[in-house]
């Protein structure tokens, strides 16, 4: 019998699921369409010579690429976790995953900033070094996870 607290918990997982599934195709329409998003949004966009401007967009186009990266591994691990079976060795490939992603973002939006600094870009180089390390650290639990639980199953 389940109680309230897994129902609520399961409940939370699925719209964590769904959410990430409407962000995917949502993050690939907003990257796509960045080039011709960013001329009206920035300051001064409509007045930058082409070069000035691929400097500004492409960087941003990328770390928008491994972003959605981001979000896919997350959407497949939210999977397992709905399913009730997240404790796997492809969970530890997917996390491991994330913080390389995390980490190239970093690097992406790091050397964004030498060319155009801001307080959102040098904030943003933070939170995605923090959530690269961080995923690697859960690699890290989820393997001996995995272990616990492998070992646990051979258990009669």
């Amino acid at each position: 019998m389940k109680n309230s607290e897994t129902d609520h918990r399961s409940g939370l997982d699925r719209f964590v699921y769904y959410f990430l599934t409407v962000l995917i195709p949502a993050g690939i329409i907003i990257d796509a369409l960045l080039p011709w998003i960013m001329r009206y949004l920035v300051d001064g966009a409509q007045t930058m010579a082409d070069q000035q401007y691929r400097l500004l967009v492409l960087p941003i186009m990328a770390a928008g690429i491994f972003a959605i990266m981001i979000l896919w591994e997350l959407h497949r691990i939210m999977k397992t976790v709905v399913s009730g079976n997240c404790f796997i060795p492809d969970n530890v490939e997917r996390l491991h995953h994330l913080g390389v992603y995390a980490l190239i973002i970093f690097v992406i939006v790091l050397l964004r900033c030498l060319i155009f600094p801001t307080l959102t870009a040098i904030t943003i180089t933070a939170v995605f070094l923090i959530a690269g390390l961080f995923s690697f650290v859960l690699e890290r639990v989820f393997r001996q996870a995995v272990s616990y639980k492998e070992d646990d199953d051979l258990t009669i």
